[in-house]
């Protein structure tokens, strides 16, 4: 069976050259074809899962499978497979597929969990039925009160079963993030990251014009998770280990690379240098073959009491007009502590936040301290940075 030809037409659809009349049937059409497919899709998933073809490709599971040969993210592929080896097992929910539609039958079994699945098999013909009256936002509210009613029990204090969170790493090095979380998670990550979010505006470093909310919720989340690390906050809690392997002349150079063990990716000589600005710096010493000769001690570049004393003199980020606090900021060594040897003193060092260490790191800025104390700045251009008296 070859869709090739349709899909060269579907790609070839021009909707501006048509008329008003004929650009509504199209996205009627259009929209009952996704539906179609869709139903074929669950049943070829199912059949493709049941026979085992991915194993002829060395593939793990069926989902990982497809996720490598189209643009699904992995928790598409993941509902994908459940799905269709659901409906594969049971006749009456292959039979909605064409009576109902996969828009319905998808929303059911996504309220259908493996808690639930023996009382949903004996409520499968009712719920059907019912399901034929519903628009799916009507279904979906339903289903959700039915799940609740069914497992009176709850969740399990270490249970998630609607909570997930896959990280993938992009072609560009970037990473995306895909899942979900039930009602009451949702709601408490809701909350945090838009109090955080509002507070990071209000302290002046978004800017003068406010991000759109999804950007504002990715600075907050990282916000909140590096306060929760820092141990002057929550000694409790692990810093955040980020290994870097990094030759000492590259580092100490204008020009070289280090590379990330976790993932593998290279990382130019400055971000190495921000890291290790307030990092735990371990001294590995390699013969030419790479094997390892001495293991130095490893140290803490800045004192959790140096720490304290710096909230109280410089108060927040030292750049001019940033007012975050201490808590969202890290010392930063004014004389390098690997470039230019620069100690660990009190006069050597300064609050900077995050997007500001990347300023004086990546960033190409320079920071000074003159004769009387005071910090001087300079732009990438080398001129000094003057506010206005």
């Amino acid at each position: 069976m070859c869709l090739g030809a349709v899909v060269e037409e579907l790609h070839g659809l021009d909707p501006d050259a048509l008329s008003d009349h004929e650009v509504a049937e199209l996205l009627v059409s259009l929209t009952q074809l996704r539906e179609a497919a869709e139903a074929a899709q669950l049943r070829t998933m199912g059949a493709f899962e049941g026979r085992q073809v991915h194993k002829a490709d060395g593939a793990w599971t069926a989902a990982s499978w497809i996720r490598e040969r189209s643009h699904l993210s992995t928790n598409e592929s993941n509902s994908l497979a459940r799905h269709a080896r659901i409906i594969r097992t049971r006749p009456l929910l292959s039979q909605a597929l064409d009576t109902l539609g996969s828009g319905k039958v998808r929303t059911i079994l996504r309220y259908t969990t493996g808690r639930t699945m023996e009382a949903f098999a004996e409520a499968e013909a009712e719920i059907l039925q019912q399901a034929r009256q519903l628009p799916v936002d009507d279904l979906a509210s339903i289903m959700r009160w039915w799940g609740r009613r069914v497992d009176q029990d709850g969740r399990e204090p270490k249970s998630w079963d609607d909570c997930e969170l896959d990280l993938s790493k992009t072609y560009e090095g970037n990473y995306a993030v895909n899942g979900g979380l039930d009602g009451l998670a949702g709601a408490e990550l809701e909350a945090a990251l838009d109090g955080e979010a509002e507070a990071i505006y209000r302290a002046g470093a978004m800017g003068d014009h406010r991000p759109p909310i999804a950007r504002r919720r990715a600075i907050a989340l990282l916000s909140l998770i590096r306060r929760a690390l820092n141990p002057d906050i929550a000694d409790t809690q692990a810093q955040p280990t980020v290994m870097v392997s990094i030759d000492l002349d590259d580092l100490l150079k204008a020009t070289g690379h280090g590379r990330l063990l976790n993932t593998g990716e290279h990382i130019d000589a400055e971000t190495a240098r921000r890291i290790a600005c307030d990092a735990r710096i371990t001294r590995i010493i390699t013969g030419p073959d790479g094997e390892i000769l001495d293991l130095g001690r490893t140290t803490r570049s800045t004192p959790p009491k140096f720490k304290r004393a710096l909230a109280v003199r410089d108060s927040h980020c030292v750049f001019p007009g940033c007012r975050m606090p201490p808590n969202k900021c890290s010392p930063h060594h004014i004389l390098w502590w690997d470039r230019d040897l620069g100690p660990t003193a009190l006069w050597n060092l300064a609050l900077l936040c995050h997007h500001h260490h990347h300023l004086v790191h990546e960033g190409g800025w320079t920071m000074a301290r003159a004769p009387d104390g005071t910090l001087e700045l300079r732009r990438p251009d080398g001129t000094l940075l003057v506010l206005p008296t």
